[in-house]
């Protein structure tokens, strides 16, 4: 089982790997603006569920994003 240091550690990794717009706002809201509460990870298990989990909210993201603040957002779907 991860340990909550190695799923934020991967998580950071997962959103900072590619050059993506969405994923790099998910970065600003996590780890520079230090709204650092990774509850959300305690109910993942593995780097497969962390991944899905970044996938569902950048999609959320692009698809409301018109509608709402991307922080709501973010907020909503964690």
């Amino acid at each position: 089982m991860l340990t909550l240091e190695q799923k934020i550690d991967y998580f950071e990794n997962a959103l900072s790997c590619k050059n993506d717009y969405m994923k790099d706002e998910l970065h600003l809201y996590f780890f520079e603006l230090q709204n650092s509460n990774f509850y959300f990870l305690n109910k993942l298990y593995s780097y497969r569920e962390i991944e899905e989990k970044i996938r569902l909210i950048v999609s959320k993201m692009y698809l409301h994003e018109h509608e709402d603040g991307l922080e709501n957002i973010i907020e909503n779907y964690l």
